[in-house]
């Protein structure tokens, strides 16, 4: 299965960056085809699933125009994907409910988000994926 990883944060951060190359390395262990994008491009259109990294700010926040104007080119309606936000801030529940729905807004379908810390956690919301072609 082809597998995109993007990463997705108003400043890019090491933490991020990291988490990011976790659920990559993890997705390739499997066995599945993954690439990694620092941001949304037209090829994303070519992968089976899409797992999206963010990092929200201070207070939580995870722009809902910033998904439409970064996912806006790509055609990605009825692509699977699932959401990972760094734990970072005060509501991080709320900033993934945030992502998830504006993930959802462009046409995608997400099963599965996560809140993750560090690698090791990022390495266990990757095997939990719900990997299902169709």
């Amino acid at each position: 299965m082809r597998i995109a990883v993007i990463s997705m944060g108003a400043t890019p951060s090491a933490a991020l960056a990291e988490i990011a190359k976790a659920v990559e390395r993890e997705f390739v262990g499997m066995g599945h085809q993954c690439e990694g994008f620092a941001k949304p491009e037209s090829r994303l259109a070519f992968f089976d699933f899409l797992v999206v990294c963010a990092e929200p700010g201070l207070w939580g926040a995870l722009g809902g125009s910033t998904l439409r104007q970064a996912f806006g080119e790509c055609n990605l309606s009825g692509r699977r994907a699932m959401a990972l936000v760094l734990k970072k801030g005060f509501r991080p529940g709320k900033a993934l409910s945030t992502l998830m729905n504006g993930l959802e807004k462009e046409g995608m379908v997400v099963p599965a988000g996560d809140i993750v810390a560090n690698a090791a956690q990022a390495r266990e919301a990757a095997k939990s994926a719900p990997l299902v072609r169709g």
